[in-house]
């Protein structure tokens, strides 16, 4: 059974003991919110397993044939397309909530809310920092050609 909890930046691993041996597994994602994805993805196939292993315990083994395993492939696949929707679904009405009613897509009213909040919230100067090194950002591809 992968151990699940030990998820640090964008990428997590997966410990497992097996025959014995510990072995380790490193997934890597590009950002924060795919590495949630998979986590919950992996969460939902060990709470699987777990089911099964009791059904198991329960009823005996069953086994699929190659037509099933295809299915329930199949089945997965849509399964993690449907929770992405889904959770951006949730990102965006989350999104809309936070910003109480302005226009995200207005870069003068989404910089005027990210200076207020963290000037409110006491980030202020972590702000100017990170500013400072998006001034650093190349926006211009001929920037820096002579």
């Amino acid at each position: 059974r992968p151990d699940l909890a030990d998820a640090t930046g964008y990428g997590f691993e997966l410990n497992f003991a097996a025959n014995a041996e510990r072995q380790q597994l490193q997934v890597w994602a590009d950002t924060d919110s795919e590495r949630l994805y998979w986590l919950q993805a992996l969460q939902q196939v060990v709470d699987s397993i777990d089911r099964k292993n009791h059904e198991r315990q329960l009823y005996g083994e069953v086994y699929l044939d190659s037509d099933e395993r295809v299915a329930y492939g199949k089945k997965f696949d849509k399964q993690y397309v449907i929770f992405q929707a889904i959770a951006a679904d949730d990102k965006k009405a989350s999104m809309k909530q936070a910003i109480n009613g302005f226009n995200p897509a207005d870069m003068k009213e989404m910089s005027e809310f990210v200076i207020e909040n963290a000037r409110i919230s006491g980030y202020g100067s972590h702000l100017l920092d990170l500013m400072h090194e998006l001034l650093l950002v190349p926006t211009n591809p001929t920037l820096g050609n002579v």
